[in-house]
Parts: structure tokens; sequence; C-alpha cells
């Protein structure tokens, strides 16, 4: 069957719509379509009287399969100075052509392939801390399951040695009130009735969060207490803050 070429209206294209139209595709379709471009301009450039290079058949399949297939490539041979109306089947350069717009479509495709290098090495760069980013939370993870079966097992062993966790929590509860009493502004002005522990869980060296709730009637205040226990079984706060 005879080949019957597409006929594809060039008029409204300007050099930034073919070059958005060309960087849409893929990293290596891109490659292989635009080196093969500028090696085409290229032989020109160096050749301008050899008519091989001027000329190219749409219908070879190297040619159309890898550039003039590719979204942007029929505009870009266009605007550099190629016509499809000389020979059915071909692009052709005319001979009058001069080689000032080969010389803007080879400065073109440089410019766009440096530009697209850049961005695919911040890509790749960003993508490199997202994965570092994520190893560090993976590992703060593990380490924070680690500190908190340490703290269920200080807890256990203080349930052991003192044979009841509630009187622990009253200790922590005496020792909040002192704190709070000593350091009134974290109060905010309000004189609670009560102080219930909610749930405990490690901090950081050796320390240990505990999460209540403040009450004045039926107003409810949250805090963060940051507690040690002694030897002698003592509990203190260190550090007490609003949730």
């Amino acid at each position: 069957m005879e080949f019957k070429p597409k006929r594809t209206d060039l008029s409204g294209s300007t050099w930034e719509q073919m070059l958005e139209r060309l960087d849409s595709h893929r990293t290596a379709e891109y490659t292989a379509c635009t080196e093969t471009m500028a090696k085409m301009l290229r032989n020109i450039i160096e050749n301008p009287n050899e008519e091989k290079f001027r000329k190219v058949r749409i219908s070879n399949p190297k040619f159309s399969s890898t550039v003039y297939s590719m979204k942007g490539a029929p505009e870009f041979f266009k605007l550099v100075g190629f016509v499809d109306t000389v020979e059915e089947g071909f692009i052709v350069l005319p001979a009058d052509a001069g080689v000032a717009l080969l010389r803007k479509g080879m400065d073109a495709l440089i410019d766009q392939a440096v530009a697209r290098s850049a961005r695919e090495e911040q890509k790749r760069k960003e993508d490199e801390a997202k994965a570092e980013a994520a190893q560090k939370a993976q590992k703060l993870k593990k380490q924070q399951e680690a500190e908190a079966g340490k703290f269920d097992a200080a807890v256990a062993a203080i349930s052991a040695a003192s044979g009841n966790m509630v009187d622990e929590e009253d200790s922590q509860l005496e020792a909040i009130e002192e704190f709070m009493d000593a350091n009134p502004e974290l109060k905010a002005g309000h004189d609670f009735d009560s102080y219930e522990i909610e749930r405990q869980m490690a901090g950081a060296n050796g320390t240990v969060v505990v999460q209540l709730v403040a009450s004045v009637g039926t107003t409810y205040h949250e805090y963060a207490a940051y507690m040690r226990r002694s030897e002698a079984g003592d509990w203190s706060v260190t550090k007490l803050e609003k949730s």
C-alpha cells in the first residue's frame, strides 16, 4: 500500500509551544528524539551543500518512530525551515534556506536539554532527601518503640516493687501539684479541683512523660509533666507544660 504522509497544520505553532510539546516526553523518548534532530541539523550546518542531509523520507521506520511521531517534532522541523510540499512523502530544507534558523533550533534544543537535566537533578536530590527523611523517621520510630518497651519494663518493675501502681501515680500527682503550686503561672489563674493521669510514656534521658488532665468544675486543661524517679522511689518534676 502506498504511504500517504499525514499533513499537519503548523501555521500557528510557536517556538515555546513546540518546546513545551517536546518537553512532555519521558526522558528516554525525549533524548532519542532530540539527539537525532540535533545530529540532523549539525550535518546540514557542517555540510550545507550536501542534498542528502536536506531531505528526509517521513516513512523511514527509524525516523518515523524515533523522531517524527513524537509530539513537537513536526513543528520543530517546520520552524527551522523544512517544508513538506516539495516532494510527496518527504520533508525538505530548500536549497535557498540559510542556517540561521538551524542554529536557532540547535540552541533551543541545547538550552532545553540543560534545563531538563537541572530539573531531573533537582528531583533526584529531592527524592534522596525524602528517602533519607523516611529512613530517619523509621529509625526514630524504632527508638521510640524501644524506649516504650523499656518504660513498660520499668513500670512493671516499679509495680512489682511497690505492690501497687496506684501508689506510684499518687506519688506522681503529689509531685505535680507541688510543682504547680511552686509555679502558679502554669495554672493561668485557675484553682484546680483535681488532677488525673491519662497515660505515661518513656521520655528522653530516662525521664517519664506523664500526660494529665487538671480540672476546675467542668473545665479541663491538659498538661505534660516530665518526671524522674529517684533510687529511693521519690518522684520529681523537671518540666511541666500545657499540651
